[in-house]
């Protein structure tokens, strides 16, 4: 057998139900496979590199001889050496070990043991012909049982009726070898069996002793035996059990894990020939029960594995690269959607791979015979024109010289599918989480051992929140760290949404960070997970608009009571010294004058009227497009809103004047306006010229009033007024606080 022909033979014996061994010349396993394993009650790790002699009854003269002739020189590979080996230990177990040589491997020659424990024949001493025949008989029924119930079931009632016993019970002993549990019986009587559990030590001080030390216990008279306690003869006799019992061991590895117990209804001396014919009852019954279960746990693995790949979508594969042989499994063939009459093969499989990733995939498979493992993700086109996305992983053998390579393979479409989605929603997110102008943070809450909130963590914030906030590089840190003094309230506000999960508006002052801000806080994930979301805006320059607009409102408010009060004053003034027929057409004027001086004063946001602006307003009124009868001039100047309603007030009584009685009475009159900035005083000028002489009126009319009084006392002025005979000369002299406005441009 070649090197190659040999791997493959340990490779297909794994799993097949008779025990395999291989030993190297220095009598350590170098394989065993599963049955032997089983068989032997041994791991594969406790197993390998292990003296092949050391395992359960192989330490026995006719197995030193049976490996020293296969690993002879004459000896051919694959020529069978067999011997039987009988009467291990104080129970008798027949097997046929069958040898072959296999060729040489790493380590040098090997031998390859194959044991079988169905082709039993008894030694001619262990019984009389009649019991012989017995145990070919027994092996001929166990041959095809299935079931270890089953196994022992048929031994249990063969080897009853052979006694004319009233009770065989197969039992297993647990690991502290204290108890028997019974699994199994056969009862002569026709009443039901139930399994039953027995302390050793009570049925017998010595049994225990006795059956770990591999010695038969044979009782031909149970109450009178001085080694079974009262207690045990008592319940016998209740239950009818028999007065005479046998009962042999069933070791493993030296180990105590079985019993074979016969009761008889009447004392009888036990005679050596039935003794042995019970002992190898045990010997072969438990090696075919374990051979049962073996045989059924292997099918029950195959059914899950199968129902395992259906359920999971798992195709199984194995290539050979030596022999260019491919297995697939049933899933995998549906998974490609190849014809079942499609024979597995590499090429079949590699042209069902998505052109674009051919290349890539054979470059990894390649990889992977030297580095024993693959793992790839590939797209297949199947024969219904479908994509599909295809998880391939595999390892190459270590024990074959990594010349054969299994796996799985996995749909993993759906999954490509559902994380391109994710994929795909998370970008979006991201997006828009970024893209908005309010700021966003996700917050873990930090609470004391009393579930006091006292800090929290950011987990989470966008793009905007650094300028929402000031606050630089804040995930995974605290906003004690960040903000040390922070407000308490905002801790109780997030503390409190995170416990209850009732989301909150508020508006709320951040002192330390200056700033207002507007926020909507809700629970964020699972409430155990304490996380809170915010998505919040500062509203600082709107809060500051607001008391703008606040003050603004006062302002009006306190401007609007004065302005009644000057116009109900205008209108008493008026009415006392005009005629009732002129009333309307003087009071109309001057409520006109004060009505340019409040535009302007609204108009400049109530804090910047140009004076320049201020006049003009007021003499418009009066000479509508003459003019070139008026001259004005002057520097920049802002002034105040009440500083402006005065002057207003008084250009506009000049004016008047100038157009009734002065130089606008006439079209060759003029008038020259100028002001400017002397030092920390603003002076405002006005001359006539041109028109008819003037003189002083005797009366004190409410224009003067005005003119003089109201000036010098509102803007703490000096106010001269004369009449000379070419016209009218007013002149007013402020100081600056009381004229020009703070804001900026207030002067130029």
């Amino acid at each position: 057998m070649s090197g190659s022909d040999s791997e493959l033979v340990l490779s297909v014996v794994d799993n097949i139900a008779q025990p395999v061994v291989v030993v190297g010349q220095d009598d350590r396993i170098e394989f065993a496979n599963k049955a032997f394993l089983f068989r032997f009650g041994v791991t594969r790790e406790s197993a390998l590199s292990r003296s092949i002699f050391a395992i359960g009854e192989c330490d026995l003269p006719e197995m030193h001889r049976l490996i020293g002739v296969a690993f002879s020189e004459d000896a051919e590979p694959a020529e069978g050496h067999r011997i039987e080996l009988a009467s291990v230990g104080a129970n008798r177990l027949l097997l046929t070990v069958t040898a072959r040589r296999l060729a040489a491997g790493k380590s040098g020659p090997r031998v390859l043991l194959a044991f079988d424990d169905t082709n039993i024949q008894p030694a001619a001493t262990a019984s009389p012909r009649d019991d012989s025949q017995l145990i070919l008989t027994l092996v001929d029924q166990l041959r095809n049982a299935s079931d270890a119930d089953c196994v022992m079931t048929i031994a249990g009632e063969l080897l009853g009726r052979h006694l004319d016993a009233t009770t065989v019970a197969f039992a297993e002993i647990d690991d502290s070898e204290e108890y028997a549990t019974v699994v199994a019986d056969w009862k002569a009587s026709s009443e039901d069996s139930h399994p039953t559990r027995y302390r050793l030590c009570d049925l017998s001080p010595s049994l225990p002793r006795d059956l770990s030390e591999g010695r038969t216990v044979a009782l031909d008279n149970v109450c009178l035996h001085p080694r079974m306690t009262e207690a045990h003869c008592k319940e016998g006799s209740a239950q009818d059990v028999g007065c005479a019992a046998l009962v042999v061991p069933v070791l493993k590895e030296k180990r105590l894990v079985g019993a074979l117990a016969v009761s008889a209804a009447q004392a009888r001396e036990w005679s050596s020939a039935q003794v042995a014919t019970v002992e190898e009852f045990a010997a072969h019954t438990w090696v075919f029960a374990e051979r049962a279960r073996t045989h059924r746990a292997l099918h029950e693995s195959e059914q899950r594995l199968r129902l395992a790949q259906i359920a999971g979508g798992v195709g199984i594969w194995e290539w050979r690269r030596d022999t260019g042989e491919v297995y697939w499994s049933e899933q995998s063939r549906l998974m490609f959607q190849f014809d079942e009459d499609v024979a597995p093969a590499y090429e079949t499989w590699i042209s069902a791979v998505h052109p674009e990733d051919r290349a890539q995939l054979e470059a990894g498979i390649a990889a992977a015979w030297d580095h024993g493992r693959y793992s790839a993700d590939y797209r297949i086109i199947r024969s219904d024109g479908a994509t599909r996305w295809i998880r391939s992983m595999g390892v190459t053998d270590e024990a074959v010289s990594h010349s054969i390579m299994r796996g799985i393979d996995l749909d993993v479409t759906e999954r490509k599918e559902t994380a391109e989605q994710i994929r795909r929603s998370k970008v979006r997110y991201e997006k828009l989480f970024n893209s908005i102008d309010e700021g966003f943070c996700i917050i873990e809450m930090i609470f004391d051992r009393d579930g006091r909130p006292v800090d929290y963590r950011f987990t989470e914030v966008n793009a905007a929140f650094e300028r929402q906030t000031g606050l630089e590089n804040p995930v995974g840190r605290t906003i004690g760290e960040l903000v040390p003094d922070l407000e308490k309230y905002w801790f109780e506000i997030y503390g409190h949404i995170a416990k209850t999960g009732e989301s909150k508006r508020f508006e709320r002052w951040a002192k330390q960070l200056e700033r207002y801000y507007d926020v909507f806080a809700f629970p964020f994930g699972d409430l155990d997970e304490g996380q809170v979301g915010i998505l919040f805006r500062d509203v600082s320059e709107r809060k500051k608009q607001q008391q703008k607009i606040n003050e603004l409102f006062g302002e009006v408010n306190h401007r609007t009571k004065n302005l009644l009060s000057i116009v109900q004053s205008i209108s008493t003034e008026t009415a006392r010294e005009i005629e009732p027929v002129e009333f309307s057409e003087r009071l109309s004027e001057r409520l006109s004058g004060l009505a340019a001086s409040q535009d302007l004063i609204i108009r400049g946001n109530w804090s910047a009227i140009l004076m320049s602006e201020l006049i003009e307003s007021q003499v418009r009124i009066l000479i509508g497009n003459r003019h070139d009868q008026i001259t004005m001039c002057g520097e920049r100047i802002i002034i105040k809103p009440a500083a402006a309603q005065t002057i207003g007030m008084a250009i506009h009584e000049l004016a008047s004047n100038a157009s009734k009685y002065g130089a606008w009475s006439t079209d060759e009159g003029t008038v020259k306006i100028e002001w400017c900035e002397r030092g920390s005083r603003v002076v405002l000028s006005w001359n006539e010229k041109g028109g008819p002489a003037v003189y002083p009126s005797s009366a004190q009319g409410f224009g003067r009033r005005v003119i003089e009084d109201m000036t010098a006392y509102a803007l703490g002025a000096d106010v001269e007024l004369v009449y000379e005979r070419e016209g009218v000369s007013w002149r007013l002299d402020a100081p600056i606080a009381n004229l020009i406005s703070e804001e900026p441009g207030g002067r130029t």
